[in-house]
């Protein structure tokens, strides 16, 4: 059987399980401030200080200088209206923008794509900061899991 490249990415090159996707309970709208020419795809990661104020808006994590266990994560899954197939359009000069991320339990998602996003803007990360990532999105219930022997699509 030949394989078919997509130019796009499917919700399923990220979810390996989500819990009752129809209810939403793991994703969440939430704003997203970002510098000019910064690309956010399906995977990326956000973060911002955890704290009692439901505003402030979340950064890509562009290096590790955010891995902190005072700061909350989400993983980006889509613009404002939710799952979006290509690059999310997100500019400057209108931040923060709203966003649909997984910010809470019961997801599991796909590594190669996480790690995939991360690294358009946090180029030089490496496995052991890949693994601090992955276990701070743990402690929110998400998981990030090695999706076992499939064809890694190019993204």
């Amino acid at each position: 059987m030949p394989l078919i490249q997509r130019p796009y990415q499917l919700l399923s090159d990220l979810v390996v399980h989500e819990v009752d996707p129809s209810v939403g309970y793991a994703r969440k709208v939430v704003d997203v401030t970002v510098a000019a020419n910064t690309t956010i795809k399906l995977g990326s990661v956000v973060f911002r200080a955890k704290g009692t104020d439901p505003t402030v808006a979340y950064s890509v994590v562009a290096d590790a200088t955010s891995f902190l266990t005072t700061n909350e994560f989400a993983v980006v899954i889509g613009d404002f209206y939710g799952y979006e197939l290509t690059t999310i359009a997100l500019t400057a000069a209108t931040s923060p923008q709203k966003i649909t991320v997984y910010k809470r339990g019961q997801v599991i998602l796909k590594d190669f794509t996480v790690l995939a996003a991360v690294k358009l803007n946090f180029a030089g990360i490496t496995d052991t900061q890949f693994g601090v990532l992955k276990h701070l999105l743990e402690l929110q219930d998400v998981l990030v899991e090695t999706a076992g022997t499939i064809v890694r699509p190019s993204i």
